[in-house]
């Protein structure tokens, strides 16, 4: 792919610090939202070891725990500027102030999801978006899709060779705006031989 990006930016006149700028958005994108999405998800399978044991057998079953995990936490955060001062709950925010709005809170505090802070993949879905980790309209993450199945399949491989993982020391979190998480996990697991494919 950077040869890819090197070779177009060669051809459409793309300035070096233009690609370097889209390969740190990439990076931040593409591989450190994923990151924290598989790592609040290993935090939460500490307390639903049925769930996560079931994640090592089932590939399909996976993609909705995927699914909650989203629901419940996206380390996306959205920012806005106000165009005039906003007293809210008795506190000015002066024009020109930037917000920063953390998506994830979406999914925890929805009308039309039953117990909303219980974490259950096996919750009703009649179709309608249950978060907006991935924006919506024309902020929609383009590449949405192919993170989902990257997820589901990178979970459902850590669960077959990380075999009843325990809590070992206190997770921390990465400051927060940006695009912020868990920050380290400290867990102890048996690991498990997975015979190739034949």
């Amino acid at each position: 792919m950077l040869e890819f990006l090197i070779e177009a930016g060669d051809q459409e006149g793309i300035t070096d610090r233009q690609l370097a700028d889209m390969l740190i958005f990439l990076l931040v994108a593409g591989y450190d939202t994923s990151k924290n999405v598989i790592t609040y998800t290993m935090r939460i399978m500490l307390d639903h070891p049925d769930i996560y044991a079931r994640c090592s057998e089932d590939w399909e079953y996976t993609g909705k725990v995927i699914e909650e995990a989203l629901r419940m936490f996206t380390p996306a955060s959205t920012f806005r500027a106000t165009r005039e001062d906003i007293v809210h709950r008795g506190v000015l925010i002066p024009k020109d102030t930037t917000l920063f709005f953390l998506l994830n809170v979406a999914g925890g505090i929805s009308a039309d999801i039953d117990n909303p802070h219980s974490f259950d993949p096996d919750r009703p879905v009649d179709g309608r978006p249950r978060y907006v980790g991935f924006g919506l309209g024309k902020h929609m993450c383009l590449g949405q899709y192919i993170v989902r199945a990257q997820l589901q399949e990178g979970f459902h491989l850590i669960a077959r060779h990380m075999r009843n993982p325990r809590a070992d020391g206190e997770p921390g979190w990465r400051p927060f705006p940006g695009n912020w998480g868990i920050q380290g996990l400290p867990i102890v697991f048996e690991p498990t031989e997975i015979p190739p494919a034949a």
